[in-house]
């Protein structure tokens, strides 16, 4: 029997979870990161901006998909994006540090020291069009089976007669040796040309 007095508010249950809280921001922070952590491998920038925006995208998303809040679903997806982007960002920084390293390296002098001989030979020129052609001999003087590049610049007269051109020999045996005709770019006069070797490149077999 109850009594006509009013009665106190009864107490939650605690066996009874509390209702979440809605707040999505964190969820809509890490999503809209992790798209444009995504999106900046495809647009002319570089490999740090993923890094800038892929971490805290991560960070925002993991807090924001653990504990009582809204959103959980967008907070992982964009936790998911921005894992992908560090990943991205990472092999494109180690790539990049790579082909910078690899482009620093010009083994010219060694090359033509220890492997390989550049000989001139016949030079001629055409009467028609004054160009000057000239025999060079690639002599492997080393110990490996490779293929060898060699870049020349060529002079003339003026500047106009000036230019690069190149050699290239696949698979030259060692004591082995290959010969190619290079030209010059103007009518220059065999005595005023001058040939000279800018870099040579060896990819061993």
């Amino acid at each position: 029997m109850t009594s006509g007095l009013p009665q106190p508010p009864e107490e939650p249950s605690a066996s009874e979870p509390a209702p979440p809280v809605r707040s999505t921001w964190l969820a809509v922070a890490a999503a809209v990161l992790g798209v444009l952590a995504l999106a900046l491998p495809w647009a002319p920038t570089r490999a740090y901006f993923l890094l800038a925006l892929g971490l805290p995208g991560f960070v925002i998303g993991l807090i924001g998909s653990t504990g009582r809040r809204g959103g959980k679903g967008w907070a992982a997806f964009g936790a998911l994006l921005s894992v992908i982007a560090l990943v991205m960002g990472i092999v494109m920084t180690v790539n990049a540090n790579r082909d910078t390293t690899s482009n620093a390296e010009d083994h010219t002098t060694e090359i033509l020291t220890n492997e390989l001989d550049v000989r001139f030979g016949e030079r001629s020129v055409d009467p028609e069009t004054g160009t000057v052609f000239v025999i060079v001999t690639l002599y492997n003087k080393g110990k490996d089976l490779a293929t060898y590049g060699v870049t020349f610049k060529l002079d003339g007269r003026d500047s106009d007669d000036s230019c690069e051109t190149g050699a290239h020999v696949t698979n030259l045996a060692p004591g082995a040796s290959y010969q190619e005709t290079i030209t010059s770019c103007g009518d220059t006069a065999l005595q005023d040309l001058t040939v000279q070797v800018t870099k040579a490149t060896k990819n061993q077999i």
